[in-house]
């Protein structure tokens, strides 16, 4: 059986916006309070370094992220203190500022609705499990998944091939993967998998989807 996989950052909600309205009204008010005396910028660099540690231990050691760890470092790095329980609140707090500021990427939701009644659709992402569900129902769209392959909680990554491994592994070749990143999500060609661009307008994936599936029928 033929799976479609969907990335979900910059496929199914526009992702940059978000993360910089965080910084702002999320992030630095809360260190803020908790006595850093730094701009938002020199915020943003602990946290992308903190992001880059993380994606490294995954990368080197398959290592998923514990719930808290994130938080937790960001404090150490800032010189600052913060609970295990508040860094595992402050994490799940981050999940629904995420859903609730998010936007959808333009022609997404009919998309999705389109390519799920073509074959079975999976979510796959780098992305923690718990942000992507709360976004999905927020837009009414988790309706149109199989399921969600926890990347970030299984410590894969797709740019070095390991995610997609892991999928042959389990469900063999032949797959579709849709995405925005070349480098990313674009490996999957490497591995049996035929990537759309989301890029060129769900419009158009979902007739690339439909022309794929039924040429190799």
């Amino acid at each position: 059986m033929r799976v479609i996989f969907v990335d979900f950052a910059g496929t199914i909600v526009k992702h940059s916006d978000v993360v910089r309205k965080a910084l702002y009204e999320y992030n630095l008010p809360f260190w803020k309070s908790r006595g850093f005396g730094g701009t938002a910028e020199e915020l943003y660099r602990v946290l992308v370094e903190t992001d880059r540690f993380f994606i490294q231990n995954r990368l080197n050691k398959g290592r998923p992220i514990l719930p808290g760890e994130y938080e937790e470092m960001v404090a150490r790095k800032l010189g600052l203190s913060i609970s295990h329980e508040e860094a595992v609140a402050r994490e799940m707090g981050f999940n629904s500022f995420y859903a609730r500021n998010v936007s959808l990427v333009d022609g997404a939701a009919e998309g999705l609705a389109a390519l799920s009644r073509i074959a079975p659709l999976f979510v796959f992402s780098h992305a923690d499990t718990l942000r992507i569900v709360v976004a999905l129902q927020r837009f009414d769209l988790l309706k149109y998944f199989a399921g969600i392959v926890p990347l970030s909680e299984l410590g894969l990554r797709k740019p070095t091939g390991a995610a997609f491994e892991f999928i042959v592994k389990k469900l063999g070749t032949g797959h579709i993967i849709v995405g925005d990143k070349e480098h990313s999500d674009g490996v999957g060609e490497k591995y049996g998998f035929k990537f759309i661009d989301v890029r060129v307008g769900w419009d158009r994936v979902v007739d690339s989807v439909r022309s794929i599936l039924i040429k190799d029928k």
